[in-house]
C-alpha cells in the first residue's frame, strides 16, 4: 500500500546514477540549458536530473515520456513554472506526465496559469490545468512537494490523474473546474478518471495533500473514479477545505470492481449552494468495494455524506472509526444504512486545537487535547481520526530542529496498533533513507526511498497494508530505516 512520508526537503543534490555501466546526467536549469524542457529533450537516460535553480519559468513542460527527475534546488516558494503563455492547444497543461514509469520525478514547485491538454477524457475538452497524468505504468510517478495553484481546465483544474501516480504532500489550491456544459466542470482540485488500456496492478496513490479554495460544478475538492480494470485508489490523509461547487464541496469517491480506500482524511468547511453532499458523496456499484474509514466528516455547509448506490442489492461502502459532524444535514440520505454508533463511527466535536482558515496554515485542524479522536480517546481499534494529531505534534511540511542527540533514531507511536501507525524518524544530519517493514520471518511486507531527508523529525504513516493492498495480518514486524549506511530497527506490534 502507500508508503507516506509527513515532510520533504528540497534540496540542491547532484545524483550520479548508472545504468548499464553509463552515468545517469545531472542537467542544471538555467546554468547549462535556459529552460527546463531544453533540459527534459536531452535527457536519454532513467534517473536522469534536471536540476532548476529559483526563478520563474514561462514554459509548458512535457516529460516526453521520460523517467526523468525533474527537482527545484530551492523550492516551491521561489521556483515557479508559469504556463499561461500562449501554447499549443493540446499542451496547455503547465506538466504532462504521459508514458512515464516508476522513475519520473516532479518535486519542489510552484505550478500556476495551466489551462489543461485536450482530448484527455471527453472529447476536446481541456483537462488537467496544472498536472496531466496519463498511461503510466505500475506506480506511476512522484509528484510531491509542489503547489499547484490557480489553473483553470474544463475538467481537473488542478491535476488530471488518467494513469499511476503517487500524488504526495502537495498544495492543490485555487484552482477551477469549468463551467460548462454538462460533463465539464469536475474536479476542481483533482480529478481521477479512468484510463485505457487498464494496467495491471497500476496504483493511484493521493496522499497528505492540502487541497484548499478549489471550485468546479461538479466535486470542488476531488473527484476520485474508475471504469474497470484491475487498478485501484487510495486516497488518504489529506486536507479537504473551503472547496465549493454546485454539487459536491469536498470529495466525490466512487467505485470499480477494486477495493478503493478513503481513510484519515480531515473534510472541513466545503460547501455545496445546492445542497448536495457538501462534504463528500460515495457511491459504488454492484462489483466494486469502498472502504471509508477514519475520516472526519464536519461544518460542510449544506450536506455532509451521500451514499449513492446504483441498483438494488448492490455493493454498499464499509464506514468505520469516522468522525461525522455539525453538516447539517450529516447525511442527505439512509441508502448507507445508519453509521452512527456501528463500528467505531461517532458524532462528536472534533475539538480543533486551532481552526482553519483559507488558506490553511501550518498546524490547522490539528487536534486539542482531549479530542475524541486522538488514539487514546477515540473508539477501540480505530486509532488516529483525521489526517492531523494533537497540536504542537504534526505538520505536513514537518521542519523542526535537529534532536539532541549524537545519533539517529527510529521509534513508533502508537505501538501496537489496529488499522495504522506512525513511524517517528529523527537525523542528526541530512541523510538518504530507506525504510521498509518486515514481518517476523524477515519477509518485506512493504517497503519505500523516501529520498534526501533534511536533519530533524519526519514522520512516515502505515496502514498495516502490504504492497498488494492487503491487511498484514496480526503478529510482530521490524521497521529498518537505512540512514547514512545505518541500520536502524523498531518493533512492532499489529492487533487485529
Amino acid at each position: 500500500m502507500n508508503r507516506r512520508i509527513v515532510g520533504l526537503a528540497i534540496v540542491a543534490i547532484l545524483t550520479l546514477l548508472t545504468s548499464g555501466g553509463v552515468e545517469a546526467a545531472t542537467r542544471i536549469v538555467p546554468d547549462q540549458f535556459p529552460q527546463i524542457q531544453n533540459a527534459i529533450a536531452a535527457s536519454s537516460l532513467a534517473g536522469d536530473t534536471v536540476l532548476v535553480r529559483a526563478g520563474t519559468y514561462i514554459e509548458n513542460i512535457d516529460y516526453l515520456a521520460k523517467d526523468v527527475v525533474v527537482r527545484s534546488a530551492s523550492g516551491p516558494a521561489v521556483t515557479v513554472i508559469d504556463g499561461s503563455q500562449p501554447a499549443d492547444l493540446d499542451r496547455g497543461s503547465v506538466v504532462i506526465l504521459q508514458g512515464v514509469g516508476n522513475g519520473a520525478r516532479l518535486e519542489g514547485f510552484t505550478l500556476r496559469g495551466g489551462t489543461g491538454s485536450r482530448g484527455m477524457i471527453i472529447g476536446t475538452a481541456k483537462a488537467g490545468g496544472g498536472v496531466c497524468v496519463s498511461d503510466n505504468r505500475n506506480l506511476g510517478p512522484v509528484i510531491e512537494g509542489n503547489w499547484i495553484i490557480e489553473n483553470h481546465a474544463d475538467n481537473g483544474g488542478g491535476v488530471l490523474i488518467a494513469g499511476a501516480v503517487r500524488l504526495r504532500g502537495n498544495r492543490i489550491a485555487g484552482n477551477v473546474a469549468g463551467p460548462g456544459p454538462p460533463n465539464i466542470g469536475v474536479g476542481g482540485g483533482i480529478l481521477l478518471d479512468e484510463f485505457d488500456p487498464p494496467v495491471s496492478l497500476a496504483r493511484r496513490v493521493i496522499s497528505q495533500n492540502e487541497i484548499y479554495g478549489n471550485q468546479a460544478t461538479y466535486s470542488g475538492g476531488a473527484r476520485l473514479f474508475g471504469g474497470g480494470g484491475p487498478y485501484f485508489y487510495e486516497f488518504s490523509d489529506n486536507l479537504v477545505v473551503c472547496n465549493q461547487a454546485d454539487l459536491i464541496g469536498g470529495i466525490s469517491a466512487e467505485g470499480h470492481p477494486e477495493a478503493n480506500i478513503v481513510e484519515g482524511n480531515t473534510i472541513v468547511f466545503n460547501t455545496s449552494p445546492q445542497g448536495v453532499a457538501a462534504g463528500v458523496r460515495v457511491a459504488v456499484n454492484e462489483e466494486s468495494s469502498m472502504l471509508f474509514r477514519n475520516n472526519i466528516v464536519a461544518f460542510n455547509f449544506n450536506g455532509g455524506i451521500e451514499c449513492k448506490i446504483y441498483g438494488p442489492g448492490w455493493g454498499t461502502p464499509e464506514f468505520s472509526c469516522n468522525d461525522i459532524e455539525g453538516n447539517n444535514p450529516d447525511f442527505l440520505d439512509d441508502a448507507c444504512g445508519d453509521v452512527i454508533g456501528v463500528n467505531g463511527n461517532i458524532r462528536e466535536d472534533p475539538m480543533f486545537g486551532q481552526a482553519a482558515g483559507c488558506p490553511p496554515a501550518a498546524g490547522d485542524l490539528c487536534l486539542a487535547s482531549g479530542s475524541p479522536l486522538l488514539p487514546e480517546n477515540s473508539p477501540p481499534n480505530c486509532g488516529l481520526i483525521g489526517a492531523r494529531g494533537l497540536c504542537g505534534q504534526i505538520g505536513i511540511a514537518d521542519e523542526t530542529p535537529a534532536p539532541a542527540a549524537e545519533r539517529n533514531r527510529v521509534s513508533v507511536q502508537p505501538n501496537p496498533f489496529a488499522t495504522r501507525t506512525t513511524l517517528v524518524i529523527d537525523l542528526v544530519m541530512q541523510a538518504e533513507i530507506d525504510l521498509r517493514i518486515t514481518n517476523a520471518l524477515g519477509r518485506v511486507v512493504a517497503e519505500e526511498n523516501l529520498g534526501t531527508l533534511h536533519a530533524g523529525r519526519h514522520r512516515w504513516i502505515w496502514d498495516g497494508r502490504d504492497a498488494r493492498g492487503q491487511k498484514a495480518p496480526a503478529g510482530v514486524y521490524y521497521g529498518e530505516v537505512q540512514a547514512g549506511g545505518r541500520s536502524l530497527v523498531t518493533r512492532l506490534m499489529i492487533l487485529r
